[in-house]
């Protein structure tokens, strides 16, 4: 399917982006204040071409159709670098990989690549396994049938269990595990304002510490302290664990992280592993509770694999529905939900259309993913839209929940491993329930998540 411009338009005006006028000064800044995704989405059905606004006054372009998407991620530096959005999260991050532009970036990559493939992270498969069979025996031993379970949460504690043991080499003390994650989550949340408050301020240094604020600063440092506190813990064990490997990486030409590269990679894997992974493995949940027919077909599908640890394998091909669920809930709930790029000087068109030296590059996800001129019924939860021998009908660029092109999301493999692995295997176990049809909307934060802590009736899966 492709989209056609809304308003049709003479070949000349076809060549500039679609404008659509806002506020005088604040421009688009209510609208997307109001409500973010929603404005987005409207904005993409003005038209197939770049959408040009404002925002105070800063000059934004959104980025919807698959073609469009396409030529910017691909494209990439030096046209398209990480911009104003990005800068302000390095209060945060520090100079870590994803935050970074040119040659620093592509020495970062060059290093941090080898491992995170697809074969090297299945080194962590059995951290995943064991923590998830934990998970499963703690459930199996509740008390009443039908109890009710806190998904929330316990999704949140167990991508941290996961990520610490990986990252750290250590189990947290549930009391740290508690703090790490009210810190994660209110550090998400103020990120947002700081956002905000960088495009009005324009994002110089001064002001992106005044953007931040005491809510930023105060959640951000209960999150160092905890980083620091693994950090030293995982020296002093000297074993074998993601952050001793981030220490000992060398290129060919004797080039190695610094102690603070060291630290700031292991603070943003670690944040952004964390948040995207806990809050896609939620809304994963949430749909195994809406739809028990795919659920069963998730538990059938694993039943056929070992009973206990899940043989190391490719996912799409041995788990290929428990994958296309996957895929499908990263359809309808990105948890990146917007990504962000500035248009420098030497930008050539995007779709024909040029773009203003140093605007904004919006591309969403959750634009793309949910318009109806590239996907058939897009608000339906439709998972066999992305088994094998339907996904190659769709646009490459129709469906990046990982981005793309030479940006694309370092942590994809392991992020796809730990929510295939833990839907198997509780959907294998587990029967799921909404607690009284609850309906759970959107929060925007950094990412995507659901705006209340989700509650599921859980019962143990009888045998067919």
């Amino acid at each position: 399917m492709k989209r056609t411009s809304a308003n049709g338009g003479s070949s000349s005006e076809r060549d500039r982006p679609y404008f659509i006028k806002g506020w005088p000064f604040l421009g688009q800044l209510p609208a997307l204040a109001n409500d973010l995704i929603g404005s987005l989405r409207r904005f993409a059905e003005r038209d197939d071409r770049p959408v040009e606004f404002k925002i105070m006054t800063s000059n934004a372009y959104l980025v919807s159709s698959p073609d469009a998407v396409k030529e910017v991620l691909t494209r990439g530096e030096p046209e398209f670098t990480k911009g104003i959005l990005t800068s302000s999260m390095k209060a945060a991050f520090g100079d870590s990989l994803a935050l970074e532009n040119g040659a620093d970036w592509r020495r970062k990559r060059k290093l941090l690549q080898p491992l995170f493939m697809k074969k090297s992270v299945q080194a962590w498969r059995p951290i995943i396994n064991s923590n998830v069979d934990l998970l499963v025996e703690r459930w199996s031993h509740r008390d009443a049938e039908g109890s009710v379970v806190n998904i929330t949460a316990e999704a949140n504690h167990l991508i941290l269990d996961i990520m610490t043991t990986i990252m750290f080499g250590e189990d947290m003390s549930p009391e740290r595990a508690q703090a790490a994650a009210e810190a994660v989550t209110s550090i998400n949340e103020a990120l947002f304002g700081v956002f905000c408050r960088s495009f009005v301020l324009r994002g110089s240094n001064q002001n992106s510490k005044l953007a931040q604020g005491k809510k930023f600063r105060n959640a951000l440092k209960k999150f160092n302290d905890i980083v620091d506190h693994s950090i030293t813990s995982s020296t002093a064990q000297s074993t074998s664990t993601l952050i001793d490997q981030f220490r000992s990486l060398k290129s060919s030409d004797g080039d190695q992280l610094s102690e603070k590269e060291v630290r700031d990679e292991a603070t943003a894997f670690f944040f952004a592993g964390l948040e995207t992974t806990a809050n896609a493995l939620v809304w994963a949940f949430y749909y195994l509770a809406s739809y028990p027919d795919f659920a069963d077909r998730i538990a059938a599908e694993a039943s056929e694999l070992s009973e206990s640890h899940l043989p190391d394998f490719d996912e799409a091909e041995r788990l290929p529905f428990t994958h296309a669920f996957v895929m499908e809930t990263l359809r309808l709930k990105p948890p990146a939900y917007a990504l962000e790029r500035r248009a420098s000087s030497e930008t050539n068109p995007v779709q024909g259309c040029p773009l203003k030296r140093n605007a904004t590059v919006i591309l969403s996800p959750a634009v793309t993913h949910s318009h109806a001129d590239y996907w058939e019924e897009p608000d339906k939860f439709c998972p066999d839209r992305f088994e094998l021998g339907n996904k190659s009908q769709q646009h490459q660029f129709a469906f990046f929940p990982f981005g793309g092109g030479a940006r694309k999301c370092i942590g994809m493999h392991l992020a796809l491993m730990e929510l295939i692995t833990t839907i198997a295997k509780c959907a294998q176990k587990f029967e799921f329930r909404l607690v009284h049809d609850q309906t759970v909307g959107d929060k925007v934060g950094v990412t995507l998540m659901p705006d209340r802590d989700i509650q599921l009736i859980l019962r143990h899966r009888r045998p067919v």
